[in-house]
């Protein structure tokens, strides 16, 4: 019998779509976190309701970290929220224990929501329709539901559904330590039709509630139960559906006090009396708005478009405009990969998408880098430093969280030293605070915080510099750059430029500011007890710091790289990948030319304007012949980098290689959750690369150069309290200023200057410039 699609007709267009039509188990962990829910405050990969998994399901809370257990503190797995079983004629309903004759998963990334649809056969040959919609609510952020349509096909069915949270929900061991769970149920209530239940952090102390409504639909039935396993007779060809409307707080909520009981029950109260059509049509409207201000419509390449959207979709659910005390963890909310600590990635990589989107989280991500400033200056004291060192891998305090010893690319377990020499972090945060200013002149932020970190961070790069008396020159030493196959090196370019232009920064905000004689800047500066001596010795500094460049303009990497041996890359992988050739060790690769991933050619992403194309062209051809990719924020870097320089059909391979990564998972861990910087940098390359927009010499300059197969692009940005609708084609720009700040907006296309006014649309031929 034919049994109709319950939700097909609210599905958004193929573009839109991420499919899964088939299952495999074998190939299930991969899959889970391309599935993953969100709405900034709180993610759950996604699972299937039915299904044991080997590798437990996730469900993360942005900001919610213990180390009850742990080595160091990780992000902490709740308890699932979506479970729910059903077993019918005594078998219990899963891919496992049945046959699979058809299955159809699908995310709408438009409207945020995971829509399922199973039919499975029995052992006797008789068959169930299983269909299922769910979102973590975007428009109500504590809310989520799930409704289940559960259809026999062949004939009358005693079924059993079972719906509770599952609190089994441990943290994966990783090298000694084993499976910990990081909480314990400390309540339980059975309401009229309401059971909340809420868990307790062990070493945090924070609680978390949970509160979740059951409504029933059957015969022409509808009522409300609050009992976890019910009993149901369904005839063949009846449907009968199952409403579940859960509510989660948390009391490190903004403005919570006491316990979550109380704001959980009227959270989930409000939403029963909404019902499932409403929620469901706010939450869309919600996404719709968000999507508004964040999507690049790519034409005619559906599949590029689709694979674009999926990383913007990625880090919409993972950036959180309520609360300015937590960042984005490096697999996202989508997994436990590097215990869901904070790194660079954040400000160099996915920062700048929100810069010019949505600037309001920006500021958020930045926020967090400041409340964290007391741990940065701990650890700059601690190792005999000065100003703030952020910490390599960080979570919720800011404290260093790097484990001590890991599993190295060929499962050798190796002791870790990124948290004790990878300092460039100090600088890619000060980048990211000048990047957010000079997009938004956000004044309000540079005087609360902003100012305060550049000025910290230049006191570190004076601090840890080494004069050389006989040279005349600094030396930064004993450090790691963003090519981490060498460690304990001397100079890395990459470190050195970031710490000299962090300096010179600094210097100048200070002297713009003190200009301006502005009392919160001078009461600052007085707190901190920065002096004009500080300012002088900066410069001096500055003027000073070491880079090699030789005479062909290679930069070198670092001191004595020229001379570390050039092995050619001979092998490639099935992705076009590089491959460690088989007689090299991963213990003597630190005496070869190879690199593990983009590092001094990140410089010509950062700073274009500081390098002509010949010597942007030269390096990329250099470095790339030595570059492995062994982290999946290579080759969007290369991408961007291969652009920049010229080299258009090398930097699009990359653009696909990492436009690709977790959809096709081809670095093999995306079980682990999403690449977050892989991410950003997807959208950074279509971005600056191809729509050719970034701020340059303080306006914003348009400059777009499309690939061969696409022929447009249309987004819109903000900028500077203004927000600007444009449109790229191959050879003409056409810009809108819907709203700003004044009547005229200066900036920058194809090289010219031009003058926006607000209302106003602007178009623009390349060969007029």
């Amino acid at each position: 019998m034919k049994v109709k699609d319950r939700f097909e007709n609210i599905l958004s267009k193929d573009s839109w779509l991420i499919k899964e039509t088939s299952w495999e188990r074998s190939e299930q962990g991969n899959r889970e976190s391309r599935f993953t829910l969100g709405n900034g405050y709180i993610c759950s990969r996604g699972i299937l309701e039915e299904i044991p998994y080997d590798s437990q399901p996730g469900t993360y809370m942005t900001g919610l970290y213990d180390n009850a257990g742990s080595q160091v503190t990780e992000i902490v797995n709740l308890p699932n929220p979506v479970n729910f079983k059903i077993i019918a004629q005594g078998e219990k309903i899963d891919v496992v224990a049945m046959d699979v004759v058809k299955h159809n998963r699908i995310l709408d990334m438009h409207k945020g929501f995971l829509k399922r649809r199973t039919v499975y056969s029995t052992a006797r040959k008789e068959r169930f329709d299983y269909q299922s919609l769910r979102f973590f609510s975007l428009s109500s952020p504590h809310i989520g539901v799930i409704q289940i349509h559960f259809t026999p096909l062949d004939a009358d069915a005693d079924i059993i559904a079972e719906t509770f949270l599952d609190t089994s929900m441990t943290n994966k061991g990783i090298l000694s330590e084993g499976r910990k769970r990081h909480f314990e149920v400390n309540k339980f209530i059975n309401r009229r039709f309401i059971n909340y239940l809420c868990v307790k952090t062990f070493q945090k102390k924070i609680s978390v509630g949970y509160a979740n409504h059951l409504q029933i639909q059957h015969e022409g039935r509808k009522y409300a139960t609050s009992e976890k396993v019910m009993r149901l007779y369904v005839k063949k060809g009846s449907t009968v559906t199952f409403t579940k409307i859960f509510a989660i707080h948390s009391s490190r909520d903004i403005g919570f006090k006491g316990r979550p009981e109380k704001r959980t029950m009227a959270s989930l109260d409000k939403a029963v009396k909404s019902g499932f059509q409403k929620l469901l049509q706010q939450h869309i409207d919600a996404w719709h708005k968000k999507w508004e201000s964040a999507d690049i419509d790519i034409r005619p390449d559906i599949n590029l478009q689709t694979a674009l959207r999926f990383s913007i979709y990625h880090m919409l659910i993972c950036g959180n405009p309520w609360d300015s005390r937590s960042s984005i963890p490096a697999r996202t909310l989508s997994g436990e990969g590097y215990r869901g600590h904070i790194f660079w990635d954040t400000e160099i990589f996915m920062l700048p998408f929100f810069i010019y989107t949505q600037p309001e989280i920006a500021r958020n991500l930045l926020y967090y880098r400041y409340r964290t400033l007391p741990a940065a200056r701990h650890n700059a004291r601690e190792r005999g430093y000065k100003g703030a060192l952020f910490s390599w891998e960080s979570a919720d305090t800011g404290k260093e969280e790097t484990p001590e010893w890991h599993r190295d690319l060929d499962g050798k377990v190796v002791k870790i030293h990124t948290g004790e020499l990878e300092h460039h972090v100090v600088g890619d945060v000060a980048y990211a605070v000048n990047h957010y200013y000079e997009v938004t002149k956000d004044e309000k932020f540079m005087l609360d915080a902003g100012l305060e970190i550049l000025f910290e961070t230049a006191r570190f790069w004076a601090s840890r510099a080494t004069y050389n008396k006989g040279r005349d020159l600094y030396s930064i030493k004993d450090i790691i750059g963003p090519d981490e196959f060498h460690t304990g090196i001397n100079d890395n370019a990459f470190t050195n430029v970031l710490a000299r232009w962090n300096l010179v920064k600094a210097i100048q905000l200070y002297r713009e500011y003190e200009a301006r004689n502005i009392n919160r800047f001078k009461e600052m500066a007085k707190r901190i007890k920065l002096r004009e001596s500080e300012i002088k010795n900066w410069a001096r500094i500055s003027n000073r710091i070491y880079v090699r460049v030789n005479r062909n303009e290679i930069i070198e990497s670092f001191s004595g790289f020229f001379r570390r041996k050039y092995i050619p890359i001979r092998e490639l992988d099935d992705n076009f990948i590089p491959l460690i050739p088989k007689r090299l060790s991963l213990r003597k690769i630190g005496r070869t030319q190879f690199v593990k991933q983009a590092d001094t050619l990140m410089l010509f992403h950062l700073f274009p304007q500081n390098y002509p194309l010949s010597q942007r062209k030269k390096n990329f051809i250099y470095y790339d012949k030595r570059t492995l990719h062994k982290s999946s924020l290579s080759p969007s870097m290369h991408a961007l980098t291969g652009w920049g320089a010229g080299l258009c059909d090398k930097a699009f391979f990359y653009f696909i290689i990492s436009l690709y990564g977790d959809l096709e998972d081809k670095h093999g861990n995306t079980e682990e959750g999403i690449h977050a910087a892989s991410l950003g940098g997807n959208w950074q390359v279509v971005f600056h690369a191809f729509a050719g927009i970034r701020v340059l010499g303080g306006i914003l300059a348009v400059n777009p150069f499309l690939p061969p197969d696409v022929n447009s692009m249309y987004l819109q940005i903000r900028y500077r309290g203004w927000l600007l609708k444009i449109k790229a084609g191959k050879n003409k720009v056409k810009i809108l200023p819907v709203s700003g700040n004044g009547q005229m907006l200066k900036i920058s296309v194809y090289g010219k200057t031009r003058m926006l006014k607000k209302g106003k649309l602007s178009v623009f031929e390349k060969h007029d410039s």
